[in-house]
């Protein structure tokens, strides 16, 4: 009888350390994780007008900036650790996607006036509006800091940094020919309406070393937010990212006004949490 009692009492013991072994992710504790989300962001642009005017020694273009508001999703998929006895502070470590879509504006078909004594008048343009996408892709490391603890619930402070690459997709313009006008072959220069992202590679094929066309580069970003858990399964992130690297969609390096750059200036984000 006592063998017997001996048994269910190593038995119950045993059972109740694997039960706490497997259970879900708690507050400070180690683990996986997978966060989804919803991203807004501005879009800025650098450099200058693809058009050049020339006329009495005149060279100048417009430097008006392309802007768009973008919105999408991102996710990732990573591992926390925390340290100390307490376990307040912690880092992650993750793999990060994120895409976004919205509209440009650009200015286009320029048209400059003189006066007689050959100085500008006017620099007058069409404004296009136009669709635009970005993807951001790479991976991720975080601080974090918690300022509450309980056995399901937390609540804190996260800030680090992402690096990886960066897309940008821009599509045709809403006027009619409302996109730059190169149509170029290795024979034959022509007009025609086509997308932004077309017609800019098509100027770089014809340039060829005197130009370059990189819709895909390396990117890096700033992240920092606050950061919960409501229970031993789901938490939630709200907070931002700062991009610092501008993107040289178009350098026309002939001409030092020939070049066009895209960054997202600042990206807002809510992500609902999945603790594992």
């Amino acid at each position: 009888m006592l063998v017997h009692k001996f048994i269910r009492r190593k038995f119950f013991t045993m059972g109740a350390w694997m039960c706490c072994a497997l259970a879900p992710l708690s507050a400070g504790n180690n683990g996986g994780y997978f966060s989804i989300g919803f991203q807004y962001s501005n879009m800025g642009a650098g450099g200058s007008a693809n058009s050049v005017f020339s006329s009495k020694g005149l060279d100048s273009a417009t430097t008006d900036a392309t802007s768009g508001n973008l919105f999408g999703g991102d996710v990732q998929l990573g591992y926390k650790q925390f340290f100390g006895k307490k376990k307040r502070f912690g880092m992650r470590y993750y793999a990060m996607f994120s895409a976004q879509g919205g509209a440009y504006s650009y200015p286009q078909d320029y048209n400059v006036t003189l006066n007689s004594d050959g100085s500008v008048n006017t620099i007058s343009y069409t404004l296009t509006n136009g669709a635009l996408t970005n993807l951001f892709y790479g991976a991720g490391w975080d601080v974090l800091i918690d300022f509450f603890q309980s056995d399901t619930r937390s609540f804190g402070i996260f800030g680090g940094i992402m690096l990886g690459g960066t897309s940008w997709f821009l599509g045709e313009g809403n006027n009619s020919c409302a996109t730059v006008n190169y149509n170029v072959s290795a024979d034959k220069n022509g007009v025609a309406c086509t997308s932004t992202k077309t017609s800019y590679e098509q100027r770089a094929k014809k340039l060829g070393k005197q130009a370059s066309y990189s819709p895909n580069y390396v990117q890096f970003a700033f992240n920092f937010g606050v950061r919960g858990n409501i229970s031993k399964h789901n938490g939630f992130e709200i907070g931002v990212r700062a991009p610092v690297i501008t993107t040289p969609y178009f350098v026309d390096k002939s001409q030092s006004i020939g070049s066009l750059e895209f960054r997202r200036l600042i990206v807002f984000f809510a992500n609902y949490v999945v603790n594992f």
